[in-house]
């Protein structure tokens, strides 16, 4: 599915940017298999105790809460190394938890965060599940505040920041 991202960083300080990138340190020291890709402790109302290596990923998927974010490291995320890396890890990872989606009613969201560069920051998301038709795809162009207004919708929550503004994901939901 086409997807662009709004970069809310583009303007940044290089302080600003110092200050993010000695957070991310803590973040990797705190959550290991998080990496520098882990967004959730720049809000002052996440507590890093929250933060899990991927060792701690249950195999019993019905212990996950409600929304769970896995984010890999910059090599298994394709950012430092090859899309096979990748592809291996997703395989070895979150494979058996693709299969347990699909017959629990529940969803696997996987989004990239940046392209290549090449192509308007147009990056894959993959919607997988029993709630998604399968085979559907959309050519509608969407943002990660697409992706959090649909979450948002799905669960009956207020809409965050600009989410209130996004669309959410339409044309691909099952019956």
């Amino acid at each position: 599915m086409p997807a662009t991202s709004a970069s809310p960083s583009a303007a940044v300080s290089p302080s600003s940017q110092r200050i993010r990138r000695s957070r991310r340190r803590e973040v990797t020291a705190l959550a290991g298999a998080f990496g520098l890709a882990n967004p959730w402790f720049g809000f002052s109302n996440v507590s890093t105790g929250s933060a899990h290596t991927l060792d701690a990923f249950p195999s019993d998927f019905s212990k996950l809460p409600t929304v769970s974010f896995v984010v890999p490291n910059l090599c298994s995320d394709m950012h430092d190394c090859s899309v096979s890396t990748g592809d291996t890890w997703l395989k070895n990872h979150l494979k058996s938890y693709a299969d347990w989606a699909w017959t629990h009613n529940s969803l696997l969201l996987l989004t990239f965060d940046e392209d290549n560069r090449l192509s308007g920051n147009r990056i894959p998301t993959v919607l997988y599940g029993r709630p998604v038709q399968p085979g559907s795809t959309s050519s509608t162009t969407y943002n990660h505040y697409d992706v959090l207004r649909t979450l948002e919708d799905m669960y009956g929550t207020s809409h965050a920041g600009h989410a209130a503004d996004a669309k959410d994901i339409s044309g691909i939901w099952a019956g």
